[in-house]
């Protein structure tokens, strides 16, 4: 069994994000998520594409 050794907490995620805009890894546009219109529409996309998908599966 994976023993937790820290727990991540909003410090430990704000401080991890400083150090990476300082070294130029990290941006905190990552951390976001998206806007909730974007998720839809991804869904949206996803079915459409897979509903096709089935279609030209079984023509």
């Amino acid at each position: 069994m994976i023993e937790k050794y820290y727990e991540g907490t909003s410090q430990i995620i704000n401080l991890s994000t400083e150090i990476g805009k300082l070294l130029g890894i990290v941006d905190s546009n990552y951390l976001r998520k998206p806007e909730p219109r974007l998720i839809r529409e991804n869904k949206i996309k996803t079915i459409q594409s897979s509903l096709a998908w089935r279609a030209i599966r079984y023509l």
